[in-house]
């Protein structure tokens, strides 16, 4: 018998985050932010007016605003997933310390059957997600190399149960009152909602306030314009 070690080369680290008790609540709060008075809907314990921006039902719908956390109500828990993110960037990926803010926060929904595709973030260094209800539908991960490899033999995918390091895809169930972080790049996607409710979730991207050095030439400070 071949003894083998695997050695995980280069492994992708995601950050998942039990958010403060103090924000137990906040979800119920951010649920509402994509309400408006057209439309009837329950959600959960949470009754009132689902908005539903208009935009493809095959991949569900946003919240009329997209700068969530930015409502002066939303101060302290933006603070928070920024602090989330910047120890994310320094104590996990061990990049230099950098200020963050946030560029863009926003609710989703998706509807039973709905789903959302393969995408990245552009413009953004941290992105995440923050979930509030049980049972929700998972995200999933892929690694960047899929569909670009000179030779694809196929997988033995009840092997891949066993061997994690060799998996091209990863599904990551997040429980309730959660945070998600990953670096925007990463590519992820959202799969068919098979529950009998909406997917309510808030995502967010953010951007360092100044990156680089001085003495090497490469210092970049940006200036947020709201």
């Amino acid at each position: 018998m071949i003894q083998m070690k695997i050695a995980p080369l280069f492994p992708t680290p995601v950050a998942i985050i039990e958010v403060d008790k103090k924000f137990s609540t906040i979800g119920k709060e951010l649920q509402k932010v994509a309400l408006k008075k057209e439309e009837t809907n329950v959600i959960g314990d949470v009754t009132g007016e689902a908005i539903l921006k208009e935009g493809l039902d095959a991949w569900g719908h946003i919240s009329e605003s997209n700068y969530v956390l930015d409502q002066e109500n939303f101060a302290d828990f933006q603070n928070y997933v920024l602090d989330c993110c910047e120890t994310f960037i320094r104590d996990v990926l061990c990049y230099n310390p950098v200020e963050l803010f946030m560029t863009q926060s926003w609710v989703s929904v998706k509807k039973p059957g709905q789903k959302h595709t393969q995408h990245t973030h552009a413009n953004s260094l941290i992105s995440g997600v923050f979930y509030w209800h049980e049972d929700i539908t998972p995200i999933i991960f892929s690694k960047t190399t899929t569909g670009t490899k000179q030779l694809d033999p196929g997988y033995n995918f009840e092997m891949l149960d066993n061997i994690p390091e060799a998996r091209p895809v990863r599904e990551i169930s997040v429980p309730k009152n959660h945070l998600i972080l990953f670096e925007s790049t990463l590519m992820h996607e959202v799969p068919q909602n098979k529950n009998n409710k909406p997917r309510y979730s808030l995502s967010f991207n953010t951007f360092p306030k100044s990156i680089g050095h001085e003495d090497t030439l490469t210092k970049l400070k940006v200036s947020r314009v709201k």
